[in-house]
């Protein structure tokens, strides 16, 4: 009794499928483990182990059967989740281990563990075959599959040195030789097996592929040689042997096991596997009518179950589908494809989820290598199923297989539909990185697809979500904006993208780059007026240090720009003024006004006819305000009074939005004009504050903040400076406010400790890694370098490149560094 219960351990792998005596407690867990039953697995087999009356054998059993329980729940679930159960198992037996060293008792639960890793390999190396990274996964498979051959041949070598240490007879606490040689042969046995599995992961016909399967051969004679004909485990051995010899394409090797194994007593399990295993013999050899007799034979009986028997008709079936569509039989592929897809239901429905899933996995397998448009179906509706399972990583594998399929076979619709379905799998688990990174792959590698776009920009947007929270992904963001501009025609998105990454390129100073971004921007983007805007400041900077003779030729491009925006073909005004227009005709006119000294009356002009039955409050307030300093500068005073005066009976938000205008203005013109507006800006604040009545509190920080600004743009640093500290000391979390303020300083060879001060209350109102705090960063190390002292300015820079790296700032930390250096 003993010697049997043994031997059904360490037979007891991944599956066991014939129903035993109910009465058997192993028939009982069995039943409890295809139900998924796996707390009450553990339940029971922690009851025996621990219950004090039981004895060592019956603690090592149990032991043996819970770690097979892991095992097989390890094989229930997606590759990403496996790993817990596997730990158990390998964390129990080395328990039980540790507990009985150099007792013999250890040799069931060590080879059990072995059989552990050697059923993980074999799933990998099913699953490889539909992987994304298949060689990864092979390798990872290869490498399981080496750690147990080694286990068990160093279990194997452990045996040999008990054997002559136990008896002849068999107790609760000891081993007897002949169940120590019966788990050897047995060892041999799962040797071969775990040698076979590692041949599969090799392609056909390889040396290593032929080398491992020898290896299985010799494994497998060794015992057959000890054994007589009625032991249980001969027929396995001629089993596995009929498959290494058929997988080495040595037919009449493979004839002479099925020949010797009819002549063994078999029970309906082994006799089922031989069918399934003639099956695929016939298959091989070409033997087509025998393998359809098989295929239309009483499939199985309800008392016996066989996985390796509905697996070999679904092996068949998938075979003729293919000698189907390869003879263009339409109606007959149609046959046997949906025989294959109704086989994989019935084996994952009849013996649980592992065996379904090397089901599946054998479909999808030939399903991606012929990539014809009614196998891609196949493909898609099976990760589907998976995926409606909440099976979400064989899903994701699944997916990924049907894109490769479709897109080998040129089916980039289905590619993108698959893809994107795997993307969404990944945002479900909560898995942001991979979302992001399968959205913005996706659209790249399939950008011609009209949702590519789209898709793309999603990810982008997803990505955003993450910079808020983590600032240094803001190389990450510009890398696939740029990435969106290069790989998409113009359109929305692009749009959008080119926007994101030109107003980083402008708060950067990088206004060359800012221009060629915002002039990708179509005239149809929504809030073009804004991209306007950006323009104008951006030109401006450059400007400043050109030559005044230059100006209009280095502009031309601006120029005529903004031109194409107003003028018909014809070079004539429009009848019809939009937003886009109107806003380009200011610019225009800006521009005219600050550049240039003959053009004043041009832009009044412009100005008058673009204001002719314009409603826009904010884009009047801009004209005014210019067409003031147009007059202004003809000398036609009293009627740029009369606008002013006009201004006055307006209302207060049209005060606010001409005093910006008359600022946006100023800081862009050359000195000489920069000053004059800001002068003028000055004399309509003295004006006008006083009938500040009712505004709200941040109106008037904004009205403070542009009087501050004025005084500074007129030459006066001394009182903008007192008025920006008023307004630092009155709003103490507005950000902007505290940022001109320290700007402000920064202008001051006379306030170094206030100008240190202000700077590092910026550093900590703002994330590590934002632009602010880069910048904030930036200008305390050149406060000390304008201060004299070289050395702290390098200390600063370097300690910022080693703690947090420059970021987007590097051209302007090397370039101070480089300033700063001796």
């Amino acid at each position: 009794m003993k010697n049997r219960i043994l031997a059904f351990l360490v037979l007891f792998c991944c599956c066991v499928t014939a129903y035993a005596d109910p009465q058997d407690e192993t028939a009982l867990l069995e039943g409890l483990q295809q139900r998924g039953l796996f707390s009450l697995v553990e339940y029971q087999c922690r009851s025996k182990i621990n219950d004090p009356a039981s004895s060592a054998r019956t603690r090592m059993e149990w032991t043996v059967h819970l770690i097979n329980a892991f095992s097989q729940n390890a094989l229930r679930h997606p590759s990403d989740q496996r790993e817990p159960y596997w730990k158990r198992a390998r964390d129990t037996a080395a328990d039980f281990v540790a507990k009985h060293p150099n007792d013999p008792l250890v040799i069931p639960v060590k080879l059990q563990a072995a059989l552990v890793l050697s059923a993980n390999g074999e799933l990998l190396r099913l699953e490889s075959t539909i992987s994304k990274s298949a060689g990864v996964q092979r390798e990872y498979s290869r490498e399981q599959l080496r750690l147990a051959t080694r286990a068990l041949s160093e279990l194997d070598i452990e045996i040999r040195d008990f054997l002559p240490q136990v008896n002849q007879e068999a107790t609760e606490d000891q081993l007897s030789q002949a169940e120590l040689l019966s788990i050897q042969q047995n060892l041999q046995y799962q040797l071969a097996r775990t040698y076979r599995n590692q041949a599969n992961t090799y392609a056909d016909g390889t040396n290593d592929q032929i080398a491992s399967l020898q290896r299985a051969i010799t494994a497998l004679k060794k015992p057959l040689t000890q054994l007589a004909d009625e032991d249980p485990l001969v027929a396995n051995l001629y089993l596995a042997l009929l498959a290494c010899h058929r997988e080495l394409k040595q037919f009449d090797e493979a004839n002479s096991a099925i020949s010797k194994l009819q002549e063994l007593p078999l029970t309906p399990v082994t006799r089922l596997k031989l069918r399934a295993e003639s099956v695929r013999l016939s298959l091989d050899t070409g033997d087509l009518e025998s393998a359809l007799k098989s295929l239309n034979a009483p499939h199985t009986s309800k008392a016996t179950l066989v996985p390796e028997f509905d697996l070999a008709h679904l092996d068949a079936r998938i075979y003729f589908w293919s000698k189907a569509a390869k003879e263009e039989n339409l109606k007959q592929a149609e046959n046997y494809q949906q025989q294959s897809v109704l086989t994989v239901k019935y084996i994952e429905e009849l013996h649980g989820p592992y065996w379904g899933r090397v089901a599946e996995l054998r479909l999808l397998r030939f399903a991606g290598m012929n990539g014809d448009n009614t196998n891609l179906a196949v493909l898609e509706r099976t990760a589907d199923d998976l995926y409606r399972k909440e099976k979400l990583t064989e899903a994701i594998a699944a997916y990924d297989a049907t894109a490769e399929a479709a897109r080998n076979g040129g089916d980039n619709d289905l590619a993108f539909r698959t893809l994107y379905k795997a993307a969404l799998i990944e945002q479900k688990r909560g898995n942001t990185e991979a979302f992001i990174e399968r959205l913005t792959t996706t659209g790249v590698q399939l950008r011609t697809h009209q949702q590519a776009p789209a898709v793309h920009m999603l990810g982008v947007r997803t990505l955003i979500e993450l910079l808020n929270k983590d600032p240094s992904r803001q190389q990450d963001f510009e890398t696939l904006l740029t990435e969106h501009i290069t790989y998409f025609e113009q359109g929305s998105t692009v749009d959008q993208a080119a926007v994101w990454l030109a107003t980083l390129q402008q708060r950067r100073q990088n206004y060359e780059e800012a221009i060629t971004n915002y002039m990708i921007v179509r005239p149809e983007y929504p809030d073009y007026p804004t991209i306007i805007s950006h323009l104008e400041q951006c030109w401006a900077v450059l400007l400043k240090d050109t030559p005044n003779e230059e100006l209009l030729s280095v502009a031309k491009p601006f120029i005529d720009h903004l031109r194409s925006l107003i003028y018909d073909d014809s070079d004539q005004i429009p009848d019809q003024w939009n937003k886009n227009s109107r806003y380009a005709a200011t610019a225009l006119a800006g521009f005219l006004l600050t550049y240039s000294t003959e053009n004043y009356d041009t832009a009044e002009s412009l100005l008058a006819a673009a204001s002719s039955d314009a409603t826009d409050k904010n884009w009047l307030a801009i004209a005014s305000s210019l067409r003031i300093v147009s007059l202004a500068a003809q000398g036609k005073n009293n009627a740029a009074r009369e606008h002013i005066n006009d201004l006055k009976s307006s209302s207060h938000d049209q005060w606010l939005q001409m005093l910006e205008q008359l600022q946006t203005v100023s800081t862009g013109a050359p000195e000489a004009t920069g000053k004059a507006i800001a002068q003028m800006q000055i004399h309509l604040i003295n004006e006008l504050t006083d009938q500040l009545v009712g505004v709200m509190p941040d109106f008037k920080t904004r009205w403070y903040l542009i009087e501050a600004e004025a005084y500074m743009q007129s030459g006066n640093l001394s009182d903008s400076l007192k008025k920006y500290q008023t307004l630092a000391q009155r709003n103490p979390r507005h950000g902007l406010i505290q940022l001109r303020y320290a700007q402000a300083l920064s202008r001051s060879d006379e306030h170094f400790e206030s100008g240190l001060i202000q700077w590092r209350r910026i550093l900590q109102g703002n994330p590590p890694k934002s632009d602010r705090w880069y910048e904030a960063k930036y200008n305390i190390a050149s406060l000390y370098l304008r201060e004299g002292n070289q050395e702290e300015a390098r200390k600063q820079i370097r300690y910022l490149e080693v703690t947090s790296g420059f970021g987007t700032w590097e051209q302007s930390f090397q370039e101070l560094l480089r300033q700063a250096s001796p």
